[in-house]
């Protein structure tokens, strides 16, 4: 109220004053800028209340989207590998990283590996003929040779493993 002083005279001011002393009543410079009417200060905080909500909406579907882009990466890579003639593409997506083209990568993978892809077979050496390999070949037999033979004919190796 002390504002009030610079612009009404010294009577004016005192029974201004006694006239408002028991009342509830509070006077304020607006032209500062230090009030805000409650309306309006409980409007505001609803807005950021709405926008608090709403970026946290926008959070879980930006990482929703993420998931969803990852997915979209790993079926677009496992269909890729697939076409390629790959058997097992998420073993083979486990060798690969972001920094290579991934043509280049399986075509080294295929060709360090041709086993791991459909149609293909290890060439080792050593005898592995389907219908004369007796016990005790397969007694004789590296593990690499073992491998093969798992792979060309299981119920004979199984034959052999029991």
């Amino acid at each position: 109220m002390e504002f009030l002083k610079e612009i009404l005279t010294e009577e004016l001011y005192t029974s201004l004053e006694d006239a408002l002393k028991d009342k509830d009543v509070k006077l304020a410079n607006l032209t500062d800028g230090n009030y805000v009417s409650r309306e309006k200060y409980q409007a505001l905080e609803n807005e950021v209340a709405t926008l608090k909500k709403g970026a946290e909406t926008n959070e879980a579907l930006i990482s929703e989207l993420e998931e969803l882009r990852n997915e979209k990466k790993t079926a677009e890579l496992n269909r890729y590998l697939k076409e390629e003639g790959v058997k097992n593409p998420e073993l083979i997506s486990r060798f690969l990283n972001g920094e290579e083209e991934i043509s280049v990568q399986v075509k080294a993978l295929k060709d360090s590996y041709p086993y791991l892809f459909s149609g293909e077979t290890p060439s080792f050496t050593g005898k592995v003929a389907q219908g004369s390999t007796t016990k005790k070949d397969f007694s004789k037999m590296s593990y690499a040779e073992r491998v093969k033979l798992y792979l060309e004919n299981p119920s004979l190796y199984n034959e052999f493993t029991k």
